[in-house]
């Protein structure tokens, strides 16, 4: 999943700034990006196989704001099938690009 959204990501100026793979937790994973104050996160929860992406929105007058999901999702089905799920995969690759220009 992350292969998928790190090139959008970075395409838009955003830099990985942290990671945590634990394999003692099923192989979830998490990875921060950030350009200046935005930020986004790349979930993925081994134990129920399934990734998403959120960004954290910032409240009125710069106050500490939320991370809100973004609103797709990618299985481990979507990812291992042979062929993968090109359409799915898509749509993530659109809901993020989304995200970033303020679309959610």
């Amino acid at each position: 999943m992350k292969n998928i959204a790190e090139p959008i990501l970075t395409k838009s100026g955003y830099q990985q700034v942290s990671e945590e793979y634990r394999p003692d937790v099923f192989g979830s994973a998490y990875s921060d990006f950030k350009f200046g104050a935005k930020k986004v996160r790349l979930i993925w929860d081994g134990k129920d196989g399934w990734g998403y992406a959120q960004i954290y929105l910032r409240s009125a007058a710069n106050q500490p704001g939320d991370w809100q999901d973004i609103d797709c999702f990618l299985t481990e089905g979507d990812l291992e099938s042979v062929p993968v799920n090109e359409g799915k995969i898509n749509e993530f690759r659109i809901a993020v690009s989304d995200a970033l220009k303020g679309e959610i």
